[in-house]
């Protein structure tokens, strides 16, 4: 018991330190869908995508002609391309497909993210000194309880099957459905279906506590991949979606398989916004 506490008060302090780190979600300042064309992101007025006083007036222009898509730098100087130097005025082509790394601008405290969700590009800004990760008043969780951890049946699928997963942008991803934990809770069988990640599950859920207790669009559980045909779900572990912490992030919603008919009174509770 108490080992098992001590392993989720550490675990749990790690989510907390990820989620205030510099580039973590409380700073996300800015989100922008891209279409064709061509962006200039900077601190002018006239710039498409704004960045916050004190930052470049020009950092780069984004140009986004399918299938290619390049990053050409303004004039200012200690700029990072995932980490690496780059020439004032110089072009780099940007790989953006999943998986792919170069895709982070750095100047300073301010980092720009371009990224791929669902068929559409969007450009992320996080600055490290906004003012949600000045205030931010921490991750609130229910107490640990060992009862919540359940060893569920893994239910493979027996034939291939996706879902549509709908995001907070209104896009549709479509998701592959490996299976589902079949598991008891509350006197009752019930299950969750996952979308397949590369090193674990993802089971997103709604249940009786969801816009009460804990955050209203449902929160995540990830899982070890089963073994021997048993999926371990910790409830304890289920946390709030970064959109719970900002509106800059475009998360998935649950779908309907997995709103649970049940109060799940383990994992976080929804933030304090002060």
């Amino acid at each position: 018991m108490n080992n098992y506490a001590e392993q989720l008060a550490r675990w749990r302090q790690q989510q907390e330190e990820s989620l205030r780190s510099e580039k973590g979600w409380l700073s996300a300042v800015a989100l922008t869908g891209i279409e064709p064309g061509e962006y200039t992101i900077g601190s002018s007025p006239a710039c498409d995508i704004a960045l916050p006083p004190g930052a470049p007036a020009l950092l780069a222009t984004l140009s986004h002609q399918p299938p290619v898509t390049a990053i050409t730098f303004g004039a200012a100087g200690g700029v990072l391309l995932n980490g690496e130097a780059v020439a004032a005025g110089a072009s780099y082509p940007l790989r953006i497909e999943k998986g792919a790394a170069d895709r982070e601008i750095c100047w300073g405290p301010i980092t720009v993210v371009v990224l791929q969700r669902a068929n559409r590009l969007a450009v992320r800004v996080l600055d490290a000194r906004s003012a949600a990760r000045r205030e931010h008043a921490g991750r609130r969780w229910y107490p640990a309880d060992p009862t919540l951890v359940l060893a569920a049946d893994w239910i493979p699928c027996e034939l291939s099957r996706s879902i549509d997963v709908p995001d907070v942008l209104g896009n549709l991803r479509t998701a592959e459905l490996p299976g589902y934990a079949s598991f008891t809770l509350a006197g009752k069988r019930r299950h969750l279906y996952a979308i397949a990640q590369d090193d674990n599950l993802l089971f997103i859920f709604k249940d009786g506590t969801s816009g009460r207790e804990t955050y209203g669009a449902g929160r995540f559980l990830y899982a070890d991949w089963p073994r021997n045909a048993v999926v371990t779900l910790d409830f304890n572990r289920a946390v709030n979606p970064p959109c719970a912490f900002t509106p800059f992030a475009a998360c998935p919603l649950p779908p309907v398989e997995n709103h649970l008919d049940v109060a799940v009174r383990a994992g976080e509770l929804k933030p304090d916004y002060g």
